[in-house]
């Protein structure tokens, strides 16, 4: 199994909003100043007496939101993966139910899980051929 911290890390970063907002400077009409969110300097002031329209790039920050989560639940199934083959659990019949019991409990924080799906899959044992659950209390 891989160290916690390769679940917990992302190689796509978290969409923020804000940076797919385009901000335009009117003034009498006419486009004064187009500021893309982290283009210009932190210190940028609104020219005085503008009116601002914000707009939101709606296509690219849903791709880059779906990007994301597609990436995080690429990132839990692995985990769930090495953590069943971990604890010999991937061809238990209830290895899934073991692990969303444990997932629950933990609220989805990587190391409670592994704590609690160890515990869980300890009490539940079965027999070579899965036959007869029994429980070792």
């Amino acid at each position: 199994m891989k160290p916690i911290s390769y679940y917990k890390t992302s190689s796509v970063s978290k969409p923020i909003e804000d940076y797919y907002i385009t901000t335009y400077y009117y003034k009498e009409g006419k486009l004064i100043v187009v500021k893309k969110s982290g283009s210009l300097n932190e210190n940028f002031e609104a020219p005085v007496g503008c009116v601002e329209e914000n707009v939101l790039d709606q296509i690219s920050y849903e791709a880059h939101r779906r990007l994301y989560s597609q990436e995080i639940t690429n990132l839990q199934q692995e985990f769930k993966m090495d953590l069943l083959q971990k604890y010999y659990s991937t061809n238990h019949p209830r290895a899934t139910d073991c692990f969303n019991l444990a997932w629950e409990f933990a609220s989805g924080d990587f190391e409670e899980v592994e704590y609690y799906f160890e515990g869980i899959s300890r009490l539940v044992i079965v027999d070579d051929n899965f036959g007869s659950i029994t429980f070792n209390l």
